[in-house]
């Protein structure tokens, strides 16, 4: 304790004749933050790294911070004055410790700018950019259009699944062409939906490699957090959609897609487990190891620990609602690749009855659990990102719109020209203009003639 007292009342005599003040001299107040908090977030990555690298630090920065600092009745300083004073605090022995650098004089001015007067402005400072490959404006609004629209077609599909179709509402013909366009256009919003999935995850799958092989790769808690966090979400509105699909099921390129999407989402989850290391489970002096100096000031000066732990907690849960639901793709692959008559026979055991009796209530339950999930992970992601968009301020570039952003958009619009294109014509009409003229879609017919309007078994 006395050696630090003695520290700041050292007076250095410059080459100048001017006298700079004692530490202990040094006047701040709130009025000061820009000038400090500005030098604060250009030095950032020195005191992390280095101490001597706070002499790179822009003196267009440095001296009117040093400048406020004086005291009112200190004598007048040229900047000549102020940037010996400077080079003195960085490289003058007395204030360095000799067994690890640790520069006393530098961290004392560090410490201005991180006190409560100065509120979060420190963070403004940073330059902290943001992930807009995962969290930019383009990205959430495919989010919410991919989350709104398997939401509306599980409200509106899930009835005919549990048996609960045949309200007189549904017999005017424009609610019936309505719920055609939802039944007729799900299989394209689906297989969109499993694309959008597999392009997701394989985007993280190769971020999270890149960070295993080489350590150097930039990157911060909140990127990695987040690419795992929405390739994991991209895959519950596929989900969603393929517990109310009718028939179709079963079809060997779905199953591939689907494939692919459990056995990305089982890898990507194994790279999260062993290569995410969550900031709060670190000792503050192994940070260096695990992250960059820029993210390492971020995590200690500005991160909220809550709601990135929130967002950890559903991350996990949607990894063990996925794992559940990997069963459902074994039972439909099974229903494939087995003859019809084992699995027919199969269903004619006690458990075979059973589980007819209650499969549509199962797909039911399994939808809205899925959705319930889907709607918890976007909340958490977004209240997330946005307290990451108000710290970070214009340096954020999560609020631009960047190419991939748009292609990303454009994963739906097959969706919607197929709904509207069923919606204007008619099922038949419209959906016989995707086809040449060679071929032409008609209604399958009951035994009784009327328009079949049931779902298929699940077989397809």
């Amino acid at each position: 304790m006395s050696e630090t007292q003695d520290l700041m009342s050292v007076n250095l005599t410059l080459a100048t004749n001017w006298t700079a003040p004692s530490l202990s001299l040094l006047n701040f107040t709130s009025q000061d933050c820009d000038e400090a908090t500005a030098w604060a977030g250009a030095s950032s990555e020195a005191f992390v790294t280095d101490w001597n690298k706070m002499s790179e630090i822009p003196l267009g920065l440095s001296i009117p911070y040093l400048r406020a600092l004086l005291p009112n009745y200190w004598a007048p300083a040229t900047e000549t004055d102020l940037t010996l004073w400077y080079m003195q605090l960085v490289h003058n022995e007395t204030f360095r410790n000799a067994s690890n650098g640790y520069n006393f004089a530098m961290a004392y001015l560090l410490s201005y700018p991180m006190t409560d007067a100065c509120g979060s402005m420190i963070c403004l400072k940073l330059g902290w950019e943001g992930d807009p490959d995962v969290s930019g404006e383009g990205m959430i609004v495919s989010y919410y259009f991919a989350a709104g629209l398997s939401t509306i077609y599980f409200a509106v599909l899930i009835w005919s699944i549990v048996g609960r179709f045949g309200h007189v509402l549904l017999d005017h013909p424009k609610v019936e062409r309505t719920v055609s366009c939802f039944k007729e256009s799900i299989n394209t919003f689906l297989d969109a939906s499993l694309i959008f999935s597999v392009a997701m995850l394989g985007a993280a799958v190769v971020r999270f490699a890149t960070i295993r092989t080489d350590p150097n790769e930039d990157h911060s808690a909140y990127a990695t957090l987040g690419s795992v966090a929405m390739s994991s979400f991209s895959v519950l509105p596929a989900v969603i959609l393929q517990t109310v699909t009718d028939g179709q099921r079963t079809h060997v390129l779905r199953q591939i897609l689907w494939f692919a999407v459990i056995v990305m989402t089982v890898g990507l989850d194994i790279m999260y487990r062993k290569t995410y290391k969550d900031p709060s489970d670190i000792d503050p002096d192994d940070l260096r190891g695990q992250y960059p100096p820029s993210q390492i000031a971020w995590l200690n000066l500005c991160e909220n620990e809550e709601l990135r732990d929130r967002l950890r907690m559903a991350v996990t849960g949607t990894h063990a609602l996925l794992a559940i639901n990997t069963l459902w793709w074994v039972y439909y692959l099974l229903v494939t690749v087995l003859p019809l008559e084992v699995h027919t026979k199969m269903g004619e055991t006690r458990i075979g009855t059973f589980f007819a009796h209650c499969r549509r209530w199962l797909r039911a339950l399994d939808g809205i659990a899925c959705m319930a999930m889907m709607w918890l992970l976007l909340s958490l992601f977004e209240r997330y990102r946005h307290y990451v968009q108000l710290l970070a301020g214009r340096s954020d570039q999560d609020t631009e719109w960047t190419f991939g952003q748009v292609l990303a958009l454009a994963t739906w619009a097959p969706v919607l020209v197929e709904f509207w294109s069923i919606l204007l014509y008619g099922p038949e009409k419209g959906l016989s203009r995707k086809l040449s003229s060679n071929y032409e879609v008609v209604a399958v017919t009951t035994s009784d003639g009327q328009e079949k309007g049931t779902p298929r078994d699940d077989r397809g």
